[in-house]
């Protein structure tokens, strides 16, 4: 007859194993990565976005111009 113990060892084991993948998956996760190095001083920054886009405007949509104008105006409007 079976006892208490060997219903629940097989279950008490299977959730040890779990828990330790677990634990492990997030150990990976939270490993530091290496950066790339800043930008050296003098170093100039050639492209950076100053504004949100405007209206119908998206990053995603590949057709997505920013006229000359516009950016003008954002630089001017940049609290630099």
């Amino acid at each position: 007859m079976p006892t208490e113990w060997d219903t629940v060892a097989p279950w008490s084991s299977l959730l040890a194993i779990a828990a330790t993948l677990i634990a492990a998956v997030w150990a990976w996760l939270g490993s530091p990565v290496s950066m790339p190095q800043g930008l050296s001083p003098g170093e100039k920054l050639y492209c950076i976005s100053l504004r949100a886009f405007r209206g119908l405007q998206t990053p995603f949509d590949p057709e997505t111009r920013i006229p000359a104008a516009q950016i003008e105006q954002d630089w001017h409007s940049s609290p630099n």
